[in-house]
């Protein structure tokens, strides 16, 4: 399985001199998370939504009134480009994603010409399409006991938005939960966490204030098929698992690379070790 047969080849892009604003409009526009910066006909960086959170709280500068300090494009953007070739495995891909924590990578051909982009979300929809394909196979899509984290915190429901913030980045954690007298009540994501900081409200803001409410949950002894058929259709990063209302662990888009990159291993053989 090669990244070309999964790869989005409808380039999302801004120019380097654009306003920020040209981001959060294409992003909306395509719902994607991620756009490709180019300067003239050359791709320079990458530009995601997790940015653009924190540094505007998703919102235009004619509502954040204008500021004079206004950001570009290449103010933002990710200049440390993670390329791939379109004829490399889909492995290569989802283990590149994994270890270097990103969310997509620029897909190029063999002149270096970015011809597309290959995200986490093709990664979740491949995996989805070979549980048609492979039969039940554990391997591919064992109970979620063998695949999820156990690495969690939960904090409460008057922790400032700053505080958790804090502790989320100190930890390396994209996912936080919120308890109340011992029962999880919510969960919040850096991206939660970020768009406050954006808007500039992150010191009176509680996790109480932006928490989801009663998150969807499965419980341990559900594949890991369904879990990454509610990262899609919901466009969650995660899904927590609950025991008897008890958090016992959560599966993340990161733990679905890491298994799918193993199988497609098993099948075609080792393309980098991981």
């Amino acid at each position: 399985m090669r990244v070309s047969e999964w790869m989005s080849t409808d380039l999302v892009k801004v120019r380097a001199s654009d306003l920020l604003d040209a981001a959060i409009i294409a992003m909306d526009r395509h719902a994607v998370r991620h756009v490709l910066v180019y300067d003239h006909e050359r791709c320079v960086g990458v530009l995601s939504d997790r940015d653009l959170l924190e540094a505007t709280g998703w919102s235009t500068l004619r509502a954040r009134h204008a500021a004079p300090d206004q950001q570009y494009a290449r103010d933002l953007m990710s200049t440390n480009l993670e390329l791939i070739g379109r004829d490399e495995p889909l492995s290569d891909a989802c283990w590149r994603m994994f270890e270097r924590r990103v969310g997509c990578l620029p897909v190029v051909d063999e002149r270096e010409r970015v011809v597309g982009v290959v995200s986490e979300r093709d990664a979740l929809r491949a995996h989805q399409h070979l549980r048609k394909t492979a039969g039940d196979d554990v391997l591919l899509d064992p109970p979620l006991t063998h695949v999820m984290s156990r690495e969690l915190v939960t904090l409460d429901v008057a922790t400032s938005v700053r505080e958790a913030y804090a502790r989320s980045r100190e930890l390396g954690l994209r996912h936080l939960f919120v308890g109340s007298d011992g029962w999880l009540v919510g969960m919040v994501s850096d991206r939660d966490l970020r768009q406050c900081i954006g808007r500039g409200d992150a010191e009176r803001r509680k996790l109480g204030d932006i928490m989801v409410n009663d998150p969807v949950f499965l419980p341990p002894d559900a594949r890991l098929g369904a879990a990454v058929d509610l990262l899609l259709e919901y466009r969650f990063s995660s899904v927590p698992v609950l025991e008897a209302r008890k958090l016992v662990g959560l599966v993340t888009i990161a733990n679905v690379l890491a298994r799918l990159a193993r199988f497609l291993e098993s099948r075609q053989g080792p393309a980098s070790s991981g």
